[in-house]
């Protein structure tokens, strides 16, 4: 399960939390299996192993990026590992031509 599809479930599982009444035992389950699911969410934040190399490495190659990411309050660790490895294939593409 990835970021977006627990965020969906979330989204599910409050709309039938809103549908029980205040108090019974399914909204309570609900709730719980929501603080649950919550719990799986990474944050972007946290340093990650496989994205610090790969941010590294476009923060060198894009200078435009590199000068202006702190000003533009910009965080490339929101993205996937995969999204940031396409971004940089295509900043090398481009730097070539």
């Amino acid at each position: 399960m990835n970021q977006s599809d627990i965020r969906k479930d979330i989204r599910s599982l409050r709309k039938l939390k809103l549908q029980c009444r205040a108090g019974s035992k399914e909204r309570i389950d609900l709730h719980r299996q929501i603080l649950d699911l919550k719990k799986q969410l990474t944050d972007p934040n946290i340093a990650d192993q496989e994205k610090d190399p790969i941010i590294a490495e476009i923060l060198k190659v894009d200078t435009f990026l590199n000068k202006y990411a702190s000003q533009l309050d910009f965080d490339l660790r929101k993205f996937t590992a995969e999204q940031l490895k396409k971004y940089l294939e295509n900043i090398k593409r481009s730097k070539i031509c």
